[in-house]
């Protein structure tokens, strides 16, 4: 499989893994309220939200894109296990890392939280594109989990 076949994969699962991404969000901001009794019209809303459907997925477009290109740069292996079926081990391999290692890297970090709710417009915000901008610099600063690091260690010292 070739790094451009894998990427129709990946945009293929585009709004699926985004969907699960707002959906993980919205948990994760509704049980942080509850857990400090937060009432009002935000959180209504947001409890309202995860129950019905369509969000709009574009805001979110541009991270999912720069996470897809890292990870076709920096952990996909054309190579890869040559005597077995290499697209359902890419595919496997990409729903893990996506489910597994980056998912809950991303949810433990509440800014990102924050801003992903904010670009879906389901908290208040001034400015959904300055909430965009910062949840794409997030992807392009950090390191993918358990991948090599954006930035050469060797220059630290």
């Amino acid at each position: 499989m070739t790094r451009e076949e894998f990427a129709v994969i990946q945009r293929d699962g585009m709004s699926n893994a985004l969907t699960g991404l707002i959906r993980d969000c919205l948990r994760r901001f509704l049980k942080a309220a509850r857990l400090v009794s937060l009432k009002g019209p935000v959180v209504e809303g947001l409890e309202n939200a995860s129950r019905s459907g369509s969000i709009d997925l574009t805001p979110l477009l541009p991270a999912w894109h720069l996470i897809c290109k890292r990870y076709r740069e920096e952990r996909f292996d054309a190579q890869a296990k040559l005597f077995q079926d290499q697209s359902t081990e890419a595919l496997e391999g990409w729903g893990q890392f996506i489910q597994w290692e980056l998912f809950p890297s991303l949810l433990r970090e509440d800014e990102f939280v924050r801003n992903v709710l904010r670009v879906s417009l389901l908290l208040p915000c001034d400015s959904t594109a300055e909430a965009a901008s910062a949840i794409l610099h997030h992807v392009r600063e950090m390191n993918l989990p358990y991948g090599e690091p954006a930035w050469d260690s060797t220059e630290a010292d």
